[in-house]
């Protein structure tokens, strides 16, 4: 693929959104290898109903507002990399904005659409046109069109939609944006459970971890399963937990970090290569990785 200059400041976006990326990679590494885990504390509480104890998060530590300014900052520049390629597209299609073929309000209209349903992707098309339409990429070429449709999260299982790159950089975007500095979780990945001690009742079942849960007050990190055999029940436990920066309990913000950056690029490429001078952006120009 030749480079072709329409394209270039969506490539730009691109990377930008990846110097920031490399800068959040960095600081979570430098974290992890300085075994710098938040700080929480737990408590471990009998229920009766259940036969047993839920050993329950009773504070954290906050993770750094650092990172969640520079997951906005990720999200903003890699959302406005798809705007410009949805803006080239529409350009070098056959209603090109200052054409006048094109009302004010249908070139304000023109984005990229990011679509869990084959339906809502039309729609956002206007298929079929009607008069008064104001569609995301109006006169786009048909070939263009469907490249932007291969990459639409419909594609994927119901399940598998919500964790989609595209469908949480819609939302991480959105909520920079119109709400508040979009959070980061930690969640737990591995918990190592010991009973040091039990009182008025007998450890009677394995423990379990509850590893797909982000780590906040309130949330319940494993249960361990008891006999009572007296009046007040309780028991000591030392836990360890191994914990990952998260998108609430949705997908490993490193992860997310990989695909939406392949993903785009991945795109970006259908239609142009990178264009000179991007590697001065500050993002050093190697594959993504963990």
């Amino acid at each position: 693929m030749a480079q072709d200059p329409l394209f270039d400041s969506a490539w730009f976006k691109w990377a930008n959104a990846l110097a920031h990326t490399q800068t959040l990679q960095a600081d979570i590494q430098a974290r992890a290898k300085a075994d710098a885990q938040p700080t929480f504390a737990f408590r471990a509480h009998y229920e009766p109903k259940r036969h047993g104890f839920a050993l329950v998060v009773a504070t954290v530590e906050p993770i750094p507002v650092r990172w969640g300014l520079l997951l906005g900052d990720i999200a903003n520049n890699y959302r406005a990399s798809l705007d410009h390629l949805a803006w080239a597209l529409v350009s070098r299609g056959r209603t090109p904005p200052g054409s006048g073929r094109l009302t004010s309000k249908q070139e304000k209209a023109v984005y990229f659409p990011v679509s869990q349903h084959r339906g809502a992707f039309n729609a956002e098309l206007r298929l079929p046109a009607t008069p008064n339409s104001r569609p995301r990429l109006p006169g786009v070429r048909r070939a263009d069109s469907a490249k932007v449709r291969r990459r639409q999260p419909y594609h994927y299982s119901l399940g598998n939609r919500p964790k989609h790159a595209l469908v949480l950089l819609a939302d991480i975007n959105n909520g920079d944006k119109h709400r508040t500095i979009q959070p980061i979780w930690v969640q737990p990945v591995g918990l190592d459970i010991t009973v040091t001690d039990a009182k008025d009742c007998v450890v009677s079942e394995p423990s379990f971890g509850r590893t797909g849960q982000a780590i906040e007050v309130g949330a319940e990190l494993a249960f361990m399963g008891a006999r009572r055999t007296g009046a007040e029940p309780q028991i000591n436990v030392q836990l360890g937990v191994a914990v990952e920066p998260s998108l609430g309990e949705r997908l490993a913000v490193k992860e997310w970090l990989v695909r939406c950056g392949i993903m785009i690029s991945q795109l970006l490429l259908e239609f142009s290569d990178q264009p000179p001078g991007i590697d001065k952006v500050g993002a050093e120009m190697l594959p993504l990785g963990p």
